[in-house]
């Protein structure tokens, strides 16, 4: 998992094994792919049709968000939104 903010990236590969384990099958059009994170619980959790995986730690939260709000107009906005997550 590749991230601007960590330069070479996310390198923690048993929790992105993990984290990927809900993709089991090929993503066709119309798939449905929902990620969330529960902030009590701070884990991260993917749902790929009926396969899903649950991944503990704030940091890869943070992986997986910055794939989307790291390369925007914004640069401080993803920090600011995580930032409120702690």
């Amino acid at each position: 998992m590749t991230t601007e903010r960590g330069g070479a990236g996310y390198a923690d590969q048993a929790k992105i094994k993990a984290f990927m384990g809900a993709f089991k099958a090929e993503l066709k059009e119309g798939s449905r792919v929902t990620i969330q994170y529960d902030p009590e619980k701070k884990s991260t959790t993917a749902l790929v049709g009926s396969s899903s995986a649950s991944v503990a730690g704030v940091d890869l939260m943070k992986a997986v968000w910055s794939i989307w709000l790291g390369k925007i107009e914004q640069p401080k906005l993803g920090d600011q939104l995580i930032g409120r997550l702690k």
